[in-house]
C-alpha cells in the first residue's frame, strides 16, 4: 500500500498472491517494484518513505528509481537504535547506556523533526549525540550543527548527569549505533 502523506490518501495498492513469490521478503520487494512503477506512469514521485527492508533499500539504490529521494521512517529506525542499544547495554560496561535510552530516543525524533529535509543537517544533528553523551555542547568539524541547542547547563545539571566518558566501552558502543 502506498499513502500520500500530505493528503494522508491510498493512492495505490496491489494484492498479491504468496504463490507468485518465493518468500514474504520476495513478494515485498516485488510489489513495492509494481507499486513504484505503476504510480510513477501516473505522478512525479520525487520522495519515497519505507521501513528499513534491505530488499526496498537494495531497489531504491538502482537505476530505475535513482531520481526517487528515499528516506527511512524515523518509527522504524528509531524501534531499531533502541533494539541494538537494548541489546549491547547487556554487558556490564554498557549498562549506562540504558539510563540514556530515552534521551537518546527524544534526540533522534528531534533531529528527524527540526531537520527541514536536509540529509546533511539531520545526519549532523543525530550524531551530535556523541558529542553530548561526554558533556561536550560546542565542537568543530561538522558543516552546519556545531552546538547543542539546549540551554546552557547548570553546574548543578552537569553534576546530576551521568555523562558517558570519550573512547569508554559504552561510547565506542553508542558510536557503533549511531554512525
Amino acid at each position: 500500500t502506498m499513502m500520500d502523506s500530505y493528503t494522508d490518501l491510498i493512492v495505490n495498492f496491489v494484492l498479491q498472491q504468496s504463490t507468485d513469490a518465493s518468500s514474504s521478503v520476495a513478494m515485498e520487494k516485488t510489489s513495492f517494484v509494481h507499486l513504484l512503477t505503476s504510480l510513477s506512469k501516473t505522478f512525479s514521485v520525487s520522495t519515497i518513505v519505507t521501513d528499513r527492508s534491505p530488499q526496498v533499500s537494495k531497489v531504491m539504490r538502482g537505476r530505475e528509481f535513482s531520481e526517487v529521494n528515499h528516506q527511512y521512517d524515523v518509527w522504524h529506525f528509531a524501534k531499531s537504535i533502541a533494539k541494538n542499544i537494548r541489546k549491547v547495554s547487556k554487558t556490564k560496561a554498557n549498562a549506562c547506556l540504558l539510563e540514556w535510552l530515552p534521551a537518546i530516543n527524544n534526540h533522534l525524533w528531534w533531529s528527524a523533526k527540526t531537520c527541514k529535509g536536509d540529509s546533511t543537517l539531520i545526519q549532523e544533528k543525530w550524531t551530535s549525540l556523541l558529542h553530548h553523551i561526554t558533556n561536550k555542547h560546542s565542537w568543530r568539524g561538522s558543516k552546519i550543527f556545531q552546538r547543542c541547542k539546549h540551554p546552557r547547563l547548570t553546574r548543578q545539571q552537569q553534576l546530576c548527569k551521568k555523562w558517558i566518558k570519550f573512547g569508554s566501552p559504552p561510547y565506542r558502543a553508542l558510536k557503533a549505533i549511531v554512525d
